[in-house]
């Protein structure tokens, strides 16, 4: 890794955020060169939450100042840990990797972004966001944003609060529907826990949930097998299985445990690390991919030497480009 060339690329089939802290170090498989080089970091403070479809720019995220939360049981309270500097607010923007350049968007008073991600084609940003100001208490939000204009429009609102320790959005690849995660408080277990919501993007309208005790997993916006199809974990079996819940029939089906750490998921087939728990002593960081029972396991790439990942980002219009290549399709 040590070895990689430095500089921007043009346009990144993935990039992957090395180190301790988010954005340390931060590698992108250049698509024109087809070869994995170095490039430079997103700015301070801020964090990459998806690329574009065609992997030109990727979406940025600086979350609110503080990240440690609790919410009240009547739900009218979000506590937030104070910034040194005071209060510092979250803003989205968008990075073009070949130029830096960078354009930042407004966010509507009384919210707080907590998450956003790039639609698969590229063209509206889903932000999810809690609203503090209801006499009700606090809702979770979300918006949807034109990524040329920065135009938003409130797409859902439910009770709630939004928070920055999951991957909170996640739509399916034809666009259409959009799932979230935020937290909600439950008086038979007197706590707060996860909750996941689908909504259809053209309405607003609610095609699956609120499913208590369920969240988005994996550390990447692709857990969609199909159009009609998405995966979660719940909090009911610890996070163990990976469920698979079909829109069309109502049918969930869970899955054996799946050893490694789940990225995503691609033309079917989950993409993996292999986790310091399957092999404390292994020296390199060893990508593959399994099918949706978590067998067929297919060797992807390695990287040298170890290192932590932080950050998966795929870009989704690339894939037939690029994956061949790496064993992805």
């Amino acid at each position: 890794m040590e070895q990689l060339k430095e500089r921007r690329v043009r346009r990144a089939g993935l990039v992957l955020e090395i180190g301790q802290v988010t954005g340390e170090v931060t590698i992108a498989l250049d698509l024109d060169a087809g070869e994995f080089v170095r490039v430079p970091a997103p700015p301070p403070g801020a964090q990459i939450r998806s690329l574009s479809h065609d992997g030109t720019y990727a979406l940025l995220m600086t979350p609110p100042s503080g990240t440690e939360w609790s919410i009240t049981p009547d739900l009218t309270h979000l506590v937030y840990t104070p910034h040194p500097g005071g209060p510092q607010p979250s803003k989205v923007g968008i990075l073009t990797l070949e130029n830096g350049e960078q354009r930042w968007f407004d966010t509507p008073d009384y919210e707080t972004d907590v998450d956003a991600t790039l639609s698969p084609d590229g063209k509206t940003i889903a932000t999810l966001s809690t609203d503090e100001e209801d006499s009700e208490g606090a809702y979770t939000v979300v918006s949807l944003m034109g990524a040329a204009s920065g135009q938003r429009r409130r797409l859902w609102e439910g009770h709630g609060v939004a928070s920055p320790d999951i991957n909170g959005l996640c739509w399916s690849p034809d666009g259409k529907l959009i799932a979230a995660t935020y937290v909600n408080w439950y008086d038979e277990f007197d706590d707060d826990d996860w909750e996941t919501v689908i909504i259809d993007v053209g309405d607003g309208s609610v095609r699956w949930g609120p499913h208590p005790h369920a969240y988005i997993p994996g550390g990447t916006y692709l857990t969609w097998p199909s159009d009609h199809e998405f995966c979660y974990r719940s909090d009911i079996d610890d996070g163990a299985s990976l469920h698979r819940v079909d829109l069309k029939t109502g049918q969930d089906h869970p899955s054996p445990g799946l050893a490694g750490r789940v990225w995503g998921l691609v033309d079917g087939r989950h993409i993996q690390q292999v986790t310091f728990g399957e092999d404390p002593a292994a020296t390199t960081n060893e990508f593959y991919t399994t099918n949706l029972e978590g067998t067929g396991r297919s060797h992807l790439f390695t990287m040298h030497p170890r290192v932590q990942i932080q950050g998966f980002h795929l870009a989704p219009g690339t894939l037939q480009e690029f994956a061949p290549d790496l064993g992805l399709l």
